[in-house]
């Protein structure tokens, strides 16, 4: 992609640095010029879109919280577009991003008959959109290639023949990686210790009061789309499970990362989506557990959000409490994380995130142990508890 000002000075974009194709945005090759148009507000709308006629290109922003203006999921502003018919949408990172982050377009499942986004779509950067927004008569030139396969995916489940069934603690992690690597810490260390606490309580014939449900869930990387499927078909049909019998929403996802950091995911501490009422207590009931965990082992941790970036987030989302563990993906170690937790600051906590180097040699041993471990003592909670409503209703007290 490469624009063009007063249609003579041209700038040379570089790809994965200024823009990046953004996952299921576009359908087919495509190679056109055409101007560009920053769309009203957030992009949510068609009529956000009338100032971009039809085979224009629209830049979507993200809006702040404090803007007042309502915003939206980056498929929602994809497929406003779309429909009105731009040829191109561009969506315009966070200001405080220091990567590119595309977006999945297709984040929550797909059904038949969903709408799908034919046209490109593409990440910029926030000063790139700036840039193209401020300078009068601007042209883009955009070449694309991308392909929409429908497909299907399998979750596998392992269910404890004893505990009460409508108790179900559902403790699950997903077992695919991206195209770009192999996906040993991501998430193969997550598939792996779920794979060995099921062992262990087999050989210590464990004997839990509640149902549990080991999950291995297909499709994480295409969206949540293996958890996503099993919390929707419960919800609307009681298959595979009774909706009303799942308690909780347990997920381990990277518990390896080399320069990362031990997590619990935490719905009371800031920067949290807004979720169901029901789901508060007994995530907070969760996270505790986690944290006592650790605590028990001498083990310094650090509380985190619960967003959309993992198999927790559909239970949340329906208001079943959920939590689960993580060492850090992409993100960056600071100065002071550095001093409470060691490695390197100003590194990032898994250098090979989604890419070909996340091989066995990727596993940090120290970190998967503390891990693992805190993992088998928590389910342990979990599955010995006589009256589990009751221990979720306590909440983080």
């Amino acid at each position: 992609m490469n624009y063009t000002v007063g249609g003579t000075t041209q700038v040379v974009l570089q790809p994965n640095v200024d823009f990046l194709t953004m996952r299921y945005g576009g359908n087919g090759t495509y190679s056109f010029t055409a101007p560009v148009k920053v769309v009203l507000n957030a992009g949510c709308n068609d009529s956000d879109w009338a100032v971009v006629l039809p085979g224009e290109v629209g830049i979507a922003y993200y809006q702040s919280p404090d803007s007042g203006i309502p915003d939206c999921k980056a498929y929602d502003k994809a497929m406003a577009g779309a429909k009105h018919g731009a040829g191109a949408i561009l969506i315009a990172n966070d200001v405080t991003r220091t990567s590119l982050l595309a977006s999945r377009i297709r984040g929550d499942g797909y059904y038949e008959g969903d709408y799908i986004v034919q046209v490109p779509v593409l990440a910029i950067t926030h000063s790139l959109a700036d840039a193209m927004k401020n300078q009068a008569a601007v042209t883009v030139s955009i070449s694309t290639q991308t392909e929409i396969i429908i497909a299907n995916t399998q979750n596998l489940y392992c269910t404890t023949p004893g505990g009460n069934a409508n108790d179900l603690v559902v403790i699950g992690a997903h077992l695919d990686s991206v195209p770009a690597g192999p996906g040993i810490n991501d998430n193969g260390s997550g598939s792996a210790t779920l794979l060995e606490i099921v062992l262990q309580f087999f050989k210590l014939k464990f004997k839990p009061s509640a149902k549990i449900q080991f999950s291995w869930w297909g499709a994480e990387e295409l969206g949540l789309l293996g958890s996503r499927a099993f919390v929707n078909s419960s919800k609307m049909t009681n298959s595979p499970v009774p909706f009303s019998s799942i308690k909780m929403g347990v997920n381990f996802d990277m518990l390896a990362s080399p320069n990362g950091i031990p997590e619990y995911h935490d719905i009371t501490v800031p920067g949290n989506p807004t979720f169901p009422e029901t789901a508060l207590r007994g995530s907070a009931a969760i996270s505790q557990a986690f944290k006592s965990a650790f605590d028990n082992a001498n083990v310094n941790t650090m509380a985190t959000a619960m967003t959309g970036g993992s198999d927790y987030y559909p239970f949340a989302l329906e208001g079943i409490p959920a939590g689960g563990l993580a060492t850090g993906a992409g993100g960056i170690k600071t100065d002071a994380q550095r001093a409470q937790f060691g490695g390197l600051a100003n590194a990032a906590m898994d250098p090979c995130y989604h890419q070909p180097c996340d091989t066995v040699a990727n596993i940090g041993q120290d970190i998967l142990g503390k891990m693992s471990q805190a993992a088998a003592r928590a389910i342990a909670t979990f599955a010995l508890q006589n009256d589990i409503n009751a221990f979720l209703a306590r909440g983080g007290d």
